[in-house]
């Protein structure tokens, strides 16, 4: 009987070390495709938003680009938001512009390197051209128009996505 025992007891361990070990062995193969899956996606994510190579516009394209875009309602925040996302989607480079007056109110616009023309400024509420120039008032028409000493750009940050 004691001998009956012995073996069925080591059969049970048998048994267990062969279950753990296909568990494990099928654990790690689910943990190395979950682990594959992950660094696909960083791969796409990185592709998407970090490795992708933007280029500078030419003046031409980014009125065609601005003519094309339709923006939704929103302020110049948002407005300038669609039109940098707009332009990355396309492989283009555009860059947010932050501007402060003396009276702490601000503004934003959108600015392209172009290659031909150099930078360029837009207006995002109407896409129209515009000067930006410390010490100088930003103007709008229809939009924007200051003219005192306090509604003078101050500061100008031009942002990089």
């Amino acid at each position: 009987m004691k001998k009956w025992l012995y073996v069925a007891s080591i059969a049970v361990i048998v048994a267990v070390w062969i279950f753990y070990f296909i568990s494990t062995r099928s654990l790690i193969a689910e943990l190395t495709e979950n682990q594959t899956v992950l660094a696909n996606s960083l791969s796409e994510l990185q592709k998407r938003h970090y490795d992708i190579a933007l280029n500078n516009p030419t003046y031409a394209q980014v009125q065609v680009g601005l003519e094309d875009l339709k923006t939704t309602d929103g302020n110049c925040c948002d407005h300038s938001k669609q039109i940098q996302d707009y332009f990355f989607k396309n492989g283009y480079q555009c860059y947010i512009v932050v501007m402060n007056w003396k009276n702490n109110d601000g503004h934003v616009c959108v600015a392209f390197d172009t290659i031909d023309q150099g930078w360029v400024y837009i207006e995002p509420q109407n896409k129209s051209e515009v000067t930006v120039e410390l010490g100088k008032s930003y103007n709008v028409p229809g939009v924007l128009y200051m003219n005192t000493l306090a509604d003078r750009v101050i500061t100008q940050r031009v942002i990089y996505r």
